[in-house]
């Protein structure tokens, strides 16, 4: 980063000779390792192009942007997150989520069939399935009906704002955006609709298959459904942040470790990361390593704007 000048003495090539320093302080931790999602979502550039032609439905959906409103939960609470097209592979996840998969790539069913099948969680939305890698539409039976459990009925795009809701282990959350009306043919309904001719349909459920299990989420929501959701799919599997952190508000965590012959995880380290323009405070609930220093962390500790700190070891 010399400038024009060929002149080392500025403020961008002080701080790359910084992080340079800092890269070879965490270097002996970190080199080896990599990350392992045990959670992938599937974000398809064809899938969005379709969705992108498909405005008679609903010009104003955005596919990124509800891509991300399903990542962000995840995010927030520190879990590692991989993302795959529909030609990726499945077998090394325990958790597939599938937001607006609305094409269906040949082959795709199959797969997602035998990965719940196996023991797999696959987690889907309205407006999924409905053409093929051709833009054409299924006839008949949704490609993945008998995953699911349900039988889809018509997808409905709400005028403005939606003064309806769904109810979700006792609390009611807002619909933002489209609505799916589907029948439960085995599943297990968890939400239902609360008002117009919506009420009374589901609005998520949840069907066994082989030795799996699969969501239907048939409305686009307010945020904290999903982070309800996630949480209960999370202590279902077993999964969450690696690192025992009490977060706050654009402070995140990813863990890396290396895999040893046997298969296991070893030499786990944990990057904590403040995305906010201000400092951020978070409360480590066990003891840890600062990597770069060498001091120990545990409690309440102040990252600044902007920062990032690599903690290893749980002591």
């Amino acid at each position: 980063m010399i400038d024009h000048r060929n002149c080392a003495d500025t403020r961008v090539f002080r701080e790359v000779a910084r992080l340079g320093e800092r890269l070879e302080t965490i270097a002996p931790k970190v080199i080896g390792t990599c990350s392992h999602p045990r959670i992938t979502m599937v974000f398809d550039w064809e899938n969005w192009w379709a969705v992108n032609d498909a405005c008679a439905v609903d010009n104003r959906l955005d596919y990124r942007e509800t891509f991300l409103d399903f990542f962000r939960p995840l995010w927030e609470l520190g879990v590692d997150v991989d993302m795959v097209d529909m030609e990726g592979e499945l077998d090394d996840y325990s958790v597939v989520i599938a937001p607006l998969n609305y094409m269906y790539k040949k082959g795709y069913a199959e797969k997602v069939r035998a990965f719940v099948k196996q023991g797999g969680c696959y987690v889907t939305t309205c407006w999924s399935g409905e053409v093929d890698d051709s833009d054409l539409t299924y006839t008949g039976a949704h490609p993945l009906e008998d995953v699911l459990g349900i039988r889809t009925e018509e997808i409905d795009v709400p005028a403005g704002y939606c003064d309806n809701s769904v109810r979700y282990q006792g609390a009611d959350y807002r619909i933002t955006g489209l609505c799916g009306l589907v029948h439960a043919k085995g599943a297990k309904v968890l939400a239902e609709y609360q008002n117009d001719f919506y009420k009374g349909y589901p609005a998520l459920t949840k069907n066994g298959f082989g030795d799996g299990e699969a969501y239907y989420i048939a409305s686009l929501n307010e945020p904290g459904f999903l982070r309800a959701l996630y949480g209960e799919i999370l202590k279902e599997r077993g999964l969450g942040c690696g690192l025992q952190v009490r977060l706050t508000e654009g402070v995140t965590v990813n863990e890396r470790s290396r895999t040893a012959e046997d298969g296991e995880q070893t030499g786990r380290i944990w990057f904590l990361q403040n995305f906010n323009r201000q400092p951020a405070v978070v409360e480590l609930l066990a003891g840890y390593e600062n990597v770069e220093t060498g001091e120990k962390m545990t409690g309440k500790i102040e990252l600044p704007s902007f920062a990032c700190i690599v903690l290893s070891g749980n002591r």
